[in-house]
């Protein structure tokens, strides 16, 4: 999450759920700062980034607008989508992370890594279009927001609260009363816009992420918020 100028809000991810704290509604605090490649096809937990708040936006689906008076349009993301998601992913990753994980983690995440992950997780992705332009994606899988990415020309626009809402809309529909993400500690401006958005910081926790060189221990915040009823 947990991703220039606004730090990205490293939500977490998956490609590997790792160690984790006990969650609620049965969860198992699977976590991540970082994101493994992992385990069971997904990638890359907690790296999340969005832009800057965005605090109006919901769905996005009906054509809500931005910050800049543009339509947002919500939509599954397709094979076409990848090389996009990928640009923004790796630069947001950098702008939340460098100099709050482990250099060793920093070597491993080089762009082509992240090409590789949006393209295994294509089926994953919902994309926020603004002007026939991908400006931001969310990954959501089960109860947990793993990826929140705004792309740095749509930063500081309503395009990141349109993906956060759309994301705990995911989570409430497949049954589950709360939702949960992984961000670094150092990552303040995230931190605070996910606090503005009604998410409450449960603590510290440890997440283990596997790399092709092994397992790399990274320090990350879990965040809750109650979804139930969210439509």
């Amino acid at each position: 999450m947990k991703l220039g100028e606004v730090g990205p809000l490293g939500a977490s991810g998956r490609d590997g759920r790792g160690e984790g704290a006990a969650g609620r509604d049965g969860r198992d605090g699977r976590n991540g700062c970082d994101g493994r490649d992992g385990r069971d096809g997904r990638d890359g937990r907690g790296e999340g980034a969005a832009g800057r708040d965005g605090r109006d936006g919901r769905d996005g689906r009906d054509g809500r607008v931005s910050a800049d008076g543009a339509a947002i349009e919500l939509r599954p993301a397709t094979a076409d989508d990848a090389e996009a998601v990928a640009e923004i992913w790796h630069r947001g990753w950098y702008d939340g992370h460098l100099g709050h994980v482990p250099d060793a983690l920093v070597a491993v995440r080089t762009r082509a890594s992240f090409g590789a992950r949006a393209r295994r997780r294509v089926g994953d992705t919902v994309v926020a279009v603004v002007g026939g332009e991908v400006a931001g994606f969310v990954m959501a899988v089960g109860d947990e927001v793993e990826q929140v990415y705004v792309s740095a020309s749509h930063r500081g626009t309503a395009v990141a609260g349109v993906l956060l809402a759309e994301a705990e809309r995911l989570v409430a529909a497949r049954g589950h009363a709360w939702a949960w993400l992984a961000v670094v500690a150092g990552n303040a401006r995230a931190r605070r816009f996910y606090e503005r958005s009604g998410w409450a910081n449960e603590g510290p926790f440890e997440y283990s992420a596997a790399t092709e060189a092994g397992p790399i221990v990274v320090q990350v915040l879990r965040y809750v918020k109650r979804v139930a009823g969210v439509r």
